[in-house]
């Protein structure tokens, strides 16, 4: 389950303190429908001044898994254009974010340790992602 994969990302690799976004938001947060999801997780960084953000999500199929892919970049890129202004340490988090996919699972990871994060994901699941950004 995605909150299962959340917590043992946490273990892994130690992240600042996290918000999880309701399940109501994701839509107004990250503009995923809900018909595109089967499971979600979108988890933001306490401190609104840090861009750390981590999406976990399964989607319904592999269409809606690129629609997710194709928000998430948009994501990142609004993200980027906010930090760059405010902060060059921030922006380059953004720089640094793994955006992966492996079939309908969607996985965002937006944090000073977005490489370790992924790594982590690897061995946490025990599958390959492709790297989509």
């Amino acid at each position: 389950a995605v909150a299962d994969i959340y917590a043992q990302l946490g273990e892994k690799v130690t992240l600042p303190e996290m918000l999880t976004v309701n399940d109501a938001m994701i839509l107004d947060f990250c503009g995923i429908e809900e018909s595109d999801r089967k499971n979600a997780l979108v988890a933001i960084c306490a401190d609104s001044l840090k861009t750390d953000e981590i999406w976990v999500i399964e989607a319904t199929d592999e269409a809606a898994a690129k629609r997710i892919v194709d928000l998430a970049k948009a994501r990142l890129k609004k993200k980027g254009e906010e930090s760059i202004t405010y902060s060059p340490e921030q922006y380059a988090v953004v720089e640094k974010a793994q955006l992966l996919q492996n079939g309908s699972h969607v996985i965002l990871l937006v944090s000073p340790d977005a490489q370790a994060l992924a790594t982590a994901l690897e061995t946490v699941t025990g599958t390959t992602f492709e790297k989509m950004n």
